[in-house]
């Protein structure tokens, strides 16, 4: 009796365990964990560079300082700022070394004239510090790195940030420095299309 039913357990133990095994998968640190509401979750780095590490919980700890909309790509940049660039920018003094910039990229979607972030793709933070090459002097001491959602390092390769960045010299190299300004001074959220097309960090 035992031995015609054992090909049957046997059978049930194996679907179990792969059954159990793909719930494992699904729910893996690094698949995206995105509920109702458009909340979407961000942990720490697994992976950074020593001189500009993933800022945690920087929504909470910057400043929300513009909302740029990018209506030809469906793109919408949400930028953020630490207290020591915000503070230089009240008082519209040079962003110091420690200044730490976070731009995160969204997919959007189109409500007439009008578009709305509906997915996190990019998490792109810059930093002025002092350990940064100076002798680059097309980018100052602006360094920058690349994150997933999630956190994890995706990219610290230089030369595309630098050759971008490059078009706005004469505001320190970051493309926001008019908004962060504003923000700083009237602690406003600043809004705006952006003025540089779609080409800029997708």
């Amino acid at each position: 009796m035992l031995r015609q039913w054992f090909p049957w357990l046997a059978l049930f133990v194996l679907s179990l365990s792969l059954s159990l095994g793909i719930t494992h998968i699904l729910r893996a640190d690094n698949v995206p964990n995105i509920s109702l509401g458009y909340e979407q979750s961000i942990s720490s780095a697994s992976e950074s560079s020593e001189s500009i590490p993933f800022p945690d919980n920087y929504r909470n700890n910057f400043s929300h300082y513009a909302t740029i909309e990018c209506p030809n790509s469906a793109i919408v940049r949400q930028m953020y700022a630490n207290s020591t660039a915000i503070e230089a920018a009240k008082s519209e003094q040079a962003l110091p070394d420690g200044s730490v910039i976070v731009m995160e990229t969204h997919s959007a979607r189109r409500h007439g004239n009008t578009i709305s972030p509906v997915r996190l793709n990019n998490i792109f933070v810059r930093a002025k510090t002092a350990n940064s090459s100076s002798q680059n002097s097309s980018s100052e001491n602006w360094q920058s790195r690349w994150f997933s959602p999630s956190g994890s390092l995706v990219s610290d390769n230089q030369s595309s940030c630098r050759s971008c960045h490059n078009r706005v010299k004469d505001r320190d190299y970051v493309f926001t420095l008019p908004q962060l300004v504003s923000s700083a001074k009237t602690n406003t959220l600043q809004r705006r299309p952006t003025e540089f097309g779609f080409f800029v960090c997708r």
